[in-house]
Order: structure tokens, then sequence, then C-alpha cells
């Protein structure tokens, strides 16, 4: 589970992510989705298994590490989501109740 510490988040094996906004999380978070999506293309091109096994299993490493950081962060994405509602309810009830005016012609 990640720990928040102010704006940082501290996820899996020491990976520290510092977001001045929660815009800053969706947007960290788009942008490790692209790059898991991008390996997974990669692993399942037919002839990934035609490169060095070194090279093979790096890939392979990667592609989980990204997966595990990106099942750290749908709680934060989740809470950032819960926050986001909360502060909008919370303004919609600060904002002074609309009557509706007779039109006059």
């Amino acid at each position: 589970m990640a720990n928040k510490n102010g704006n940082t988040y501290e996820l899996h094996y020491g990976v520290k992510v510092l977001c001045d906004e929660k815009a800053d999380v969706l947007g960290y978070a788009m942008m490790r989705s692209n790059q898991l999506e991008a390996l997974v293309t990669l692993m399942s091109c037919i002839d990934f298994h035609n490169h060095p096994e070194s090279l093979t299993k790096d890939v392979m490493w990667l592609a989980s590490s990204v997966a595990e950081e990106m099942k750290q962060l749908v709680p934060l994405l989740f809470d950032v989501g819960i926050e986001e509602g909360l502060i909008r309810k919370q303004k919609a009830k600060q904002r002074p109740e609309l009557k509706p005016v007779a039109a006059s012609y």
C-alpha cells in the first residue's frame, strides 16, 4: 500500500512520487499505464522471445514492476477521487441557493 507523506507518495521498492496537485497523481498513473501498455505490446510480438534471454527477462521484470506500481496507485487514485468528490460537495453546500426570478418584459 502506498503511503502519503504531504505531497509525496511512496510506492513499492522505495519509489517516491512528488505530486504538487491531485491531477499529478492521475497524470503519473496515466504515464505508467501507457508504459505498461507499450511493454505488453512489445512482449506480445512474435519475435520477442528470439531476443537474448537476459533482455527478455529484463523487459518482463520491468513490466512486472510497473504493474506492481500501478496496483499501488489504484488506492491513491481512489482517494484522490473521493477527496475531489467531497470537495465538490462542500463547495456545492457553500453556494447560495438560487431562487427563480419572475421575468418582466
